[in-house]
């Protein structure tokens, strides 16, 4: 998880989706691995990433980038 977080802060992504249940916990390990990236780009618990990130498609959040996929 932390090097999911590092490599999203160093691509420039705006957040990470996290789902709410069945997901790594974000302890010290997570933020060690991630050099320091949790705290610089948020984290933001969803309940269903599929369906966020096909809401977000919808309404051009996440650009036209990611439409074309969903």
């Amino acid at each position: 998880m932390g090097a999911i977080i590092r490599t999203a802060e160093c691509v420039g992504a705006t957040a990470v989706l996290i789902p709410k249940r069945h997901n790594a916990p974000i302890n010290a390990t997570v933020a060690k691995t991630s050099a320091g990236a949790v705290e610089q780009i948020p984290l933001v618990q969803v309940g269903n990433v599929t369906q966020t990130i096909k809401q977000l498609a919808k309404t051009r959040v996440l650009g036209s980038w990611c439409s074309y996929g969903w």
